[in-house]
């Protein structure tokens, strides 16, 4: 498989440099539970060099397949370490897996360019910690207990990390550049720049003003929505500026020095968390600690959740750490005992959704470190689910329901409740198997939704097939799926790790499919899952799902961003109600005469595109196959005399008949738009024509062009 192509996509978000980091950056993975196989299976599909895996010798029992996105029926009595080695290696071809047996060494660390840990043990972490930073090797922790999870990074010290190739700022047209202390510098004002004060930008491309466009940087100081001046740059002696030009901002980039793994301990700090979720966070933080602390040097595997509730250690730990916290518990607070129980309740077990949340969050944070692209966390990131175990408390004990064949993590979590049996039956519609619909997926099959003895299902819709850059993303596609439907594809790697889950594929459009999207194929879901990425069929699926009273969820990701909505019935507004604008478009007479944006000439190369080899051929097929087609043409009297001209061009004076014709007509084609059109547009406005005012007609946002001779 052609590597390039396989990564094209992430390397739009990382740059070739970023991603050749990556390419040749080795991460060792300590820890076999499911976060730790979340990481290594983000790191193997996103191209990393080689995974080391370190762990201990501890068998697959039936509980650890519920939330491992590695194990699957069959490993059980295997070796973990042994098990996720088969299962990275057929997942991607292209990194290396090795298996150490043990804890981590010193001598191992320095040959690993980053050490991800999801140990539980506190005193464990310390250490790994304090031999990463001794040897500045990037240290990440990445840990689930129950229905909490957390993520900490250490990069080091003074390392400098530089924006993503999607959020740097794009190349600007310049209006008008003054002479004078320090020059003063106005940007073509639709365009919008994104520059702060302090950025270094290039200038190329200028007329006149000899010596500007040298490749030197210059930092600028913003004065205005779409201005700013030079610092330093003195262009009072310099020669007047005739128009033309254009700024280049330098990457940004940041210098930080991010926490020590025991300084975090102590004084945590929570960056994304905001208001009252600070002191919830502190809390959680308080508990996670005090649970790692507690029963040194037994196997976290063999505790359960009854063992703690009986512990003294959890309470002496917890008056140590926050005396607070601790009184509040002993006083009957409602909040602080909600937040124990729900804590203590299915602890040394992991929920699906949350290891793939940490999971993906540490994998990320790895990536950081290995292409030092983007910023890494400066504090904790906790994730939880307490609103939902809340839900699943009121609902406890109301209804008996036996959990045999349900996911037992779950069941250790929330209690015997109906949630279990109503993920069980739920069938929900997946739309879009990108990286986003593979994940939906395949976490729906591990949380126990669609199973067929339950009457449930799953039905996921794609009309695509599997590409390479396809197999980078989602990690249900590997390189022998090439060719492959994606649904069949998909279908075939979930049914592998959950076989009693029962998908139904759909491999077809879902826009203008009536005969497939009927009545009772409505009826027969609950939940409409949108993750595609065109507008249209967002905007269908949330019209159906208004229609039908059916939940809908829509999810996306757009480079090193991401998006989740949910609308449910009478209860939240429709999802068309609170989409983005659409973008601003470019005039015709902009894209056709006056382009001075690359997103300008993609326009018009789009535009040129669609009317060749869409349009007219549309048009053409339309004409010969139906009889009212000039009839109803002939009612849009703007557009009627161009229909005409190009199904006449189309059948008779352009039609190829052999490829000769075909060569011809390229040529012509090529003569016509990058020669003949511009000449006359320079003849008609010539470089030296001047406006009413005396202002050159070729300025500010007007490019004189070059024709293109063949």
């Amino acid at each position: 498989m052609d590597v390039h192509a396989k990564f094209a996509r992430q390397a739009l978000c990382l740059g070739e440099s970023g991603q050749e980091k990556l390419a040749n950056s080795t991460v060792l993975v300590s820890g076999t539970c499911s976060v730790a196989g979340e990481v290594c299976r983000a790191l193997a599909i996103s191209g990393v060099k080689k995974l080391c895996l370190c762990g201990e010798g501890n068998a697959v029992d039936g509980s650890d397949i519920d939330a491992h996105p590695l194990l699957k029926p069959g490993d059980e009595g295997t070796p973990k370490v042994q098990a996720m080695f088969r299962a990275l290696a057929s997942l991607s071809e292209s990194v290396a897996v090795e298996v150490v047996e043990g804890k981590p060494k010193e001598a191992m660390l320095r040959h690993v360019d980053v050490v991800v840990s999801t140990c539980c043990l506190e005193e464990e972490l310390v250490h790994l910690s304090q031999m990463c930073r001794q040897i500045n090797v990037p240290f990440v922790h990445a840990a689930v207990q129950g229905v909490c999870g957390r993520v900490f990074a250490d990069v080091g010290q003074q390392i400098e990390f530089f924006e993503s190739e999607d959020e740097k700022s794009g190349t600007y047209a310049i209006e008008a550049i003054t002479q004078e202390y320090p020059a003063a510098v106005t940007i073509i004002e639709e365009q919008k720049p994104a520059l702060v004060t302090g950025d270094r930008v290039r200038f190329w491309g200028v007329k006149g003003m000899q010596g500007l466009c040298t490749g030197n940087l210059h930092q600028i100081t913003v004065t205005g929505l779409n201005s700013f001046t030079v610092d330093g740059l003195d262009l009072k002696e310099a020669p007047t500026y005739k128009g033309g030009g254009y700024i280049v901002p330098e990457r940004r980039s940041h210098v930080l020095c991010t926490q020590t793994l025991t300084d975090a301990l102590e004084n945590p700090t929570f960056p994304l968390a905001h208001g009252k979720d600070q002191s919830r966070m502190h809390d959680m933080h308080t508990f996670f600690r005090s649970l790692t602390q507690t029963s040194k040097g037994t196997s976290q595997s063999n505790l359960s959740a009854a063992t703690f509730l009986r512990a003294k250690e959890v309470q002496e730990n917890l008056a140590r750490i926050n005396p607070s916290f601790c009184s509040k518990v002993e006083n009957g607070d409602p909040a602080a005992l909600f937040l124990q129980r729900a804590m203590l309740s299915g602890f040394a077990k992991s929920l699906a959704p949350i290891s793939a949340v940490v999971g993906s969050m540490a994998a990320h944070q790895v990536i950081i470190a290995c292409t030092r692209v983007s910023c890494p966390l400066a504090g904790w990131f906790y994730f939880d689910v307490l609103k939902l175990f809340h839900a699943a408390q009121e609902k406890e004990d109301v209804t008996r329901v036996s959990s045999a064949g349900l996911q037992n993590s779950q069941t250790a979590a929330f209690g015997r409740n109906p949630l279990a049996t109503e993920l069980s039956q739920l069938r929900p519609f997946i739309v879009g198997l990108g990286g986003v619909g593979c994940n939906i997926l395949r976490l729906c099959a591990q949380m126990g939704v669609g199973l067929q003895r339950y009457n449930g299902s799953i039905t996921i819709a794609d009309s695509k097939a599997v590409k390479p850059f396809d197999t980078a993303r989602g990690g249900l596609f590997t390189a022998g799926d090439l060719g492959t439907p994606k649904v069949h594809a998909a279908s075939f790697a979930v049914n592998r790790l959950k076989p009693q889950t029962s998908i139904h594929c759909l491999h077809c459009d879902f826009e203008n499919n009536p005969e497939t999207f009927h009545d009772l194929f409505w009826d027969s879901i609950d939940v409409i899952c949108c993750a595609v990425d065109t507008v249209p069929t967002r905007l269908l699926l949330d019209e159906c799902s208004v229609q039908r009273q059916k939940t809908f969820l829509d999810a996306g990701v757009s480079g090193t961003r991401g998006s989740i909505q949910g609308v449910i019935p009478h209860q939240s507004v429709q999802w068309a109600s609170t989409r983005d604008p659409p973008q601003a478009g470019a005039p015709s007479c902009t894209l056709a005469n006056f382009p001075y944006m690359t997103r300008h000439t993609v326009l018009w190369a789009r535009e040129v595109f669609d009317n060749t080899y869409f349009n007219d051929p549309h048009n053409a097929n339309e004409y010969l196959t139906k009889k009212d087609f000039l009839e109803k043409a002939s009612k849009n009297r703007v557009s009627y005399i161009e229909t005409l001209r190009s199904i006449a061009s189309t059948l008779k004076t352009s039609r190829p008949l052999s490829f000769q014709d075909c060569i011809r007509w390229a040529r012509l084609l090529f003569e016509e738009k990058f020669n003949n059109r511009i000449q006359q547009l320079l003849h008609n406005f010539p470089e030296s024509m001047e406006t009413s005012t005396g202002a050159r007609f070729w300025s500010g946002s007007k490019r004189a062009p070059r024709p293109i001779f063949f």
